[in-house]
């Protein structure tokens, strides 16, 4: 059964990181260094298989000047083998009950038009798109 577990240790979250990169095949890493504390506004979820970690999610918390909540959804993934078992869907319904709790109005995520896949799971989830563009701002 899969046990979706909220983390609060750096050292899961380093854990979760290392996964994440693994799904994810990335030809860069997405950390420069283990965290050796959890920053203010992160929220990251493991999905359990017993102790196997199968699954999970990071987002952040952004509070608005104008005093409004909101949720960034910043990486999700659930290990090739254990996919189509709901356990995306359920990390999502457990980041909805935590940004409700806080009192947020949404949480938005993006995905790039090329990625089929993760397209084709937020619109299963019967949820608005917004056709918007994303653009990275380089630091020298």
């Amino acid at each position: 059964m899969i046990e979706i577990r909220r983390l609060t240790a750096a050292s899961d979250i380093n854990a979760l990181a290392v996964f994440l990169e693994k799904t994810f095949d990335e030809s860069r890493p997405l950390r420069t260094a283990p965290l050796t504390e959890v920053p203010a506004g992160l929220v990251a979820l493991a999905a359990y298989d017993d102790s196997q970690l199968v699954g999970g999610l990071v987002a952040y918390e952004l509070r608005l000047v104008s005093g409004a909540v909101e949720f960034y959804l910043y990486d999700i993934a659930v290990d090739t083998a254990f996919r189509r078992r709901g356990i995306g869907k359920a990390l999502i319904q457990e980041l909805r009950a935590i940004a409700e709790k806080r009192g947020a109005s949404t949480i938005f995520v993006e995905a790039e038009e090329d990625d089929t896949e993760a397209v084709d799971f937020y619109r299963s989830l019967g949820v608005e798109e917004l056709r918007v563009r994303h653009f990275n701002i380089p630091l020298e």
